[in-house]
């Protein structure tokens, strides 16, 4: 028997481009073989299955740099830059798409597929999130979520400040294993 699973969703996506180790410069405008890594991630998001409606770039300023590069730059709801969740509760609130698919900017190659591989499972449960993991790995922080999520992000905002690969792992995601390890490991820029 085969269960019929509703494709697609809208689905906007967000780009994590800023970094506590760089406070005063984004990771994501670092160069990397000779373009700045936001750019390696649009063209990663333009070769998905379903594409992404609007590109969101999480910063910690440079909002010009960005927006002449064609994103639309987003800032924190959050003072104090409290990590990457205020990033993804940012996204969230402002996207009307059905999910938001989240991909760190310094990915080599996010497969084509990652978006409509996290959807599958995420159509077939109750989770409000999926996210990829290689070989039984860390995850690797690359992730869709329905808005659903909110209020849970919400409420481990308003604690201690957790890191994305460590809120991944909380109950409630389901994990996606994707075989190509590579395609998960980030690049030094």
């Amino acid at each position: 028997m085969t269960i019929s699973v509703p494709w697609q969703p809208e689905l906007d996506a967000l780009i994590l481009c800023a970094s506590a180790q760089r406070p005063h410069g984004d990771k994501g405008l670092k160069l990397h073989g000779g373009k700045p890594l936001v750019v390696h991630a649009r063209e990663r998001l333009a070769r998905q299955s379903c594409p992404a409606d609007t590109l969101y770039a999480s910063t910690n300023g440079q909002h010009e740099v960005y927006q002449g590069l064609g994103f639309e730059p987003l800032a924190d709801n959050y003072e104090g830059w409290p990590g990457p969740l205020a990033a993804l509760e940012a996204a969230l609130a402002a996207s009307d798409a059905d999910c938001l698919l989240v991909i760190p900017c310094d990915l080599p190659e996010l497969p084509a597929d990652a978006a409509a591989k996290l959807w599958r499972p995420l159509a077939l449960s109750d989770a409000p999130y999926a996210y990829a993991v290689c070989d039984g790995a860390e995850p690797s922080g690359v992730c869709l979520l329905t808005h659903r999520v909110l209020p849970q992000l919400r409420r481990r905002l308003d604690g201690p400040r957790v890191e994305l690969v460590e809120w991944l792992r909380e109950p409630g995601g389901v994990a996606v294993a994707f075989a190509d390890g590579a395609a998960f490991c980030p690049v030094a820029a």
